[in-house]
């Protein structure tokens, strides 16, 4: 029996892939192409051609509040802050409390907080309209750069102000090969931004505005054949 016929006739049932659920996050280097999240799979997963895949990635920033609990301030971003209408724009922290700010004003790129603590650590996590990509990548066991497939390029930039509901962002796979990622592959969201990306940067603290979702098929055994010919496919 062929990968394929094998592949047509086993079980499979709807996974719904979200980013703190199914992936291991990591920190990006700004400025540098980063693997920062990135799903194992343990059984052989499909990718559905034409689902949509939901995007957001927020920027991440630190303040120090000043010495005098009580007093409002005025945080200034070192990115552009844009309007989502996909997920709130800013979410905040003091140290490991989830706060509301003042104000947001996305023309000045800032946000007005009144910290309840003195000296205390704010915690930034924001949408942003600055440049920045993210590749969706299928990886061979290994993790080898030379060993994998782009799947799908977002322009950041236009996703986090897109309104994706209305306007979903879509996969397409050229050969019903491209989808399928065999069981100890890896899916890898790659980020090339100058800002810092941290989704858990301290205990408490997680970037509850991030979008990455996508419904794939998980099936419920291994497909022998199928990682050589993942293999082979990509020249190795």
């Amino acid at each position: 029996m062929s990968v394929q016929d094998t592949l047509s006739e086993m079980a499979r049932e709807p996974r719904p892939l979200s980013p703190f659920d199914d992936f291991e996050t990591a920190a990006n280097v700004p400025d540098r192409v980063s693997d920062v999240l990135t799903l194992q799979a343990d059984t052989v997963l499909a990718l559905r051609d034409g689902a949509s895949l939901q995007v957001t990635i927020p920027a991440y920033e630190t303040f120090g509040t000043d010495g005098n609990a009580g007093n409002s301030e005025t945080f200034q971003l070192a990115h552009d802050l844009a309007d989502s209408p996909n997920v709130p724009s800013v979410v905040l922290y003091e140290d490991a409390s989830q706060v509301e700010p003042d104000s947001i004003d996305t023309d000045a790129d800032s946000i007005t907080y009144t910290a309840e603590a003195a000296n205390a650590t704010l915690h930034v996590f924001y949408v942003t309209g600055t440049a920045a990509t993210l590749t969706l990548e299928k990886r061979l066991p290994g993790g080898k750069t030379s060993a994998s497939k782009e799947l799908k390029t977002v322009n950041l930039a236009l996703a986090n102000r897109r309104d994706q509901q209305e306007n979903p962002i879509r996969l397409s796979f050229s050969s019903w090969l491209e989808r399928y990622v065999a069981m100890d592959m890896e899916l890898v969201a790659v980020v090339n931004a100058p800002y810092e990306v941290a989704f858990e940067p301290v205990d408490g603290v997680r970037a509850t505005n991030t979008l990455f979702h996508t419904t794939a098929t998980q099936g419920q055994s291994n497909a022998p054949g199928l990682l050589a010919a993942i293999r082979d496919n990509l020249g190795q």
